[in-house]
């Protein structure tokens, strides 16, 4: 495991990959290297990339409205994933 551990670092160090870094578990590496933005259940740990639309939307939104030119994303967003969500609206209504 050190081995494959070891390649997809130097893949992520030579742009090759995404190194995702989740808070709640180990590091998650990306094959899709384009402007995407990542979003990550605080829950089960599932990681999903959101449309490239909602990137560039964002981005535009951010220069427009600082004058701030994003030459680099590394975006994560963190809640809850459809089914923690709805796990978690089940327990409340039970207690």
């Amino acid at each position: 495991m050190g081995t494959v551990y070891r390649n997809l670092n130097q893949l992520a160090e030579n742009g090759i990959i995404l190194k995702l870094s989740v808070q709640s578990g180990s590091d998650r590496f990306d094959g899709r290297t384009d402007t995407h933005i990542h979003v990550v259940c605080k829950e089960c740990g599932a990681v999903e990339d959101l449309p490239y639309e909602l990137t560039t939307a964002l981005c535009e939104n951010i220069e427009n409205t600082t004058g701030f030119v994003i030459k680099n994303e590394n975006i994560v967003l963190q809640g809850l994933c459809h089914s923690c969500k709805c796990k978690d609206h089940k327990a409340e209504n039970i207690a």
